[in-house]
């Protein structure tokens, strides 16, 4: 044998070996790739940059450099950050992005770069959501599409939502959240006040249920084949447009604010006439049904990138296969943080190496999204006004309780290295005396006294908190408003900015309710107080005594009503307000209240109409003999 022939055996024989030798490795090397969390999904291309100019420039011969030309532009792009130069470093990890998709780290620098560094850099409010928003899309759009299996992009979106969002580190923080209210309440509309799970499950319920094609809602229902065609008439095609039209014209219509204002929906920017006078039209009005289910599903899918039978299953019955969380209103930006770390933990879970994954600080979304949706959870969103209020939720209380026994059961198991959710208790005893508060407010005593049991046999007994949760439940909760309510000055404090928030998260929120429970704990501390008082004879009352409860709180009443806030929102307020709190305040304020309304050409009538018995209410309460000062007009009041 020539030795030209056997360098050719030899060769080939090497070749076959490493030929074998590669088909022994590909099973490692897909380990290592799920390992690592870089496995792409089905169907992906192996690089954006075959759709970006980034191929033109590059070229195809790159495949060898590219990880080291990724390297030098990552070096590149940290400098540029850490010199202030946000808008260049942004411009080179995006190029990072296009050469290496499966770079969790370099989506994660980008989109933290686009929502923290460069939106702080611009100078209006709009400036700073739209680069807020463009963090939040290039993770949500780009980088979880490319690497659904990275867990840590999906707690980095978590997080832009719980924190740049949801927190109030941004002095811009009140419009991201304002922006996002309106936006959700357009996509998928108004919760019913006081909604539970049940109901919020079964009004998301028809959105995971509509068809996938249209052709299939036009078989279902004829006369959405002739609504379609009246929309595209005017100019509307089937899309999120449309869909957020018509959310937007529900937003501006039917509510108490628009009695107060008397709206003309004509002159409500972004809205079309015509549309409205669509939805008015009573021969469409079964059509609007499955139009509007088939639209939010397309939307959620293909525009928010969300998974529209996974948002359902955070509202399903554990013993349904689901979680449970609750009522969950997609106006707060709770409820998206945690839905991407609910997602993240899914795909924690089917990751190979528990050991690589930042699975603690994924089910640390999970708990701290139900912490919040418990103390803030209750969405209240009036566009006339542009105003947003929280309010605390005592339902998402049991959901956070069920989070940390369903980390601690995952956290345990043996391939999770024993971990506990235990990581997570050093805000527990505070939430349970939140709720403890929030449920007895609630008129849910029942509930909080299980609450302060709760926190008796887990506290109770550490020796910093000896004697400190016996006290009876009563006592317990007035000493989370103030601890030394028992003394008269704070006493009536404590009394006084009860009767506030009854006003501000009672009235103004459309929640009786909630209007009677704080009354009625001001109500007990005013007892409390009278009780103790010091009868003299000589004195005009005793000397540790309150007024009558209910001219106290006429007199708060009274009070806030004539402060120069908005005037749309004490209409709003007066019209939650009881017939006999009206009577005994309407005369009191309705002098500045229309002096008020006279500077911003309001009707004075549509914002404190005269409550009904008015007549009767006189002849038994006849004003004192002292003249009130005459009001002064507010030259500060603007109408929104």
């Amino acid at each position: 044998m020539s030795r030209t022939h056997l360098t050719q055996l030899l060769a080939t024989a090497g070749l076959v070996a490493c030929l074998v030798g590669a088909a022994f490795m590909t099973g490692p090397i897909r380990t290592q790739r799920q390992d690592l969390q870089i496995e792409r999904p089905e169907g992906a291309s192996a690089s954006i940059a075959g759709q970006e100019a980034w191929t033109t420039l590059l070229g195809a011969g790159t495949g060898a450099f590219r990880g080291l030309i990724a390297d030098y532009l990552w070096y590149r792009a940290n400098a540029l950050k850490d010199q202030g130069k946000y808008h260049e470093a942004n411009a080179l990890s995006e190029a990072i992005t296009q050469l290496q998709p499966s770079f969790a780290q370099v989506w994660v620098f980008n989109a933290w770069n686009m929502a923290y560094n460069i939106s702080v850099a611009t100078f209006t409010p709009e400036e700073r959501w739209n680069w807020v928003q463009k963090g939040v899309a290039l993770l949500r759009d780009k980088g979880i599409p490319q690497n659904p299996r990275s867990v840590v992009l999906y707690k980095e979106l978590n997080w832009i939502f719980f924190h740049k969002i949801g927190e109030s580190s941004d002095d811009q923080h009140w419009y991201y959240k304002r922006m996002l209210a309106e936006e959700w309440q357009e996509v998928l509309g108004r919760p019913a006040p006081g909604e539970t799970m049940p109901q919020a499950y079964e009004r998301f319920k028809p959105i995971v249920e509509a068809p996938e094609a249209l052709a299939a809602v036009l078989a279902g229902n004829p006369v959405v084949a002739e609504l379609l065609q009246e929309l595209s008439r005017l100019g509307f095609q089937p899309d999120q447009t449309l869909l957020r039209q018509i959310g937007r014209i529900r937003m501006f219509s039917g509510t108490i604010d628009t009695l107060v204002v008397g709206v003309d929906l004509s002159r409500v920017p972004g809205i079309d006439v015509n549309l409205v006078r669509l939805l008015a039209d009573q021969k469409y009005a079964q059509a609007w049904r499955p139009l509007l289910a088939y639209l939010r599903k397309q939307v959620l899918i293909h525009h928010y990138h969300m998974d529209p039978a996974f948002m359902l299953r955070m509202m399903t019955p554990e013993a349904e296969g689901g979680f449970a969380f609750g009522a969950l209103d997609w106006r707060h930006p709770g409820v998206h943080s945690l839905y991407w770390s609910a997602l993240g933990v899914e795909v924690a879970k089917g990751t190979r190496s528990k050991a690589k994954v930042d699975i603690i600080n994924t089910y640390r979304g999970v708990i701290h999204s139900m912490q919040k949706l418990a103390r803030t959870g209750r969405v209240s969103y009036y566009p006339i006004e542009d105003r947003l209020m929280y309010r605390p939720d005592s339902t998402f209380i049991e959901s956070y309780i069920r989070a940390l026994e369903r980390a601690d059961t995952d956290l345990q198991r043996a391939d999770w290295l024993g971990l506990s959710s235990e990581q997570y208790e050093s805000g527990y005893e505070n939430f349970l005396l939140d709720a403890i508060v929030h449920t007895y407010i609630d008129g849910k005593v029942e509930t909080a006294q299980q609450y302060y049991k709760i926190l008796r046999d887990r506290f109770g007994n550490r020796p910093d908190r000896v004697g400190k949760y016996i006290v009876p439940l009563d006592d317990l909760v007035l000493e989370q408003f103030v601890p030394n309510w028992d003394r008269l000055e704070v006493a009536a404090a404590i009394i006084d900015a009860l009767i506030v928030r009854s006003i501000s998260e009672g009235l103004a929120e459309d929640r009786p309710e909630v209007f009677l429970r704080f009354i009625g704990v001001a109500q007990q501390i005013h007892q409390k107080m009278q009780e103790k008082s010091l009868v003299i004879p000589t004195a005009e009352r005793p000397r540790l005594a309150f007024l009558d409860f209910p001219v106290v709180v006429a007199q708060t009443y009274a009070g806030v009503m004539q402060e120069p806030f908005d005037l749309v929102l004490r209409g709003h307020i007066w019209r939650n307000t009881p017939v006999d709190l009206q009577q005994a305040t309407y005369d009191t304020i309705k002098p500045l209240i229309t002096a008020h309304a006279q500077q911003v050409g309001l009707d004075v009538n549509r914002v404190l109409p005269e409550p009904p018995g008015m007549a009767d209410y006189r002849k038994k309460n006849p004003p004192s003999r002292e003249t009130p000062p005459k009001p002064e007009p507010d030259t500060t009041i603007e109408r929104r």
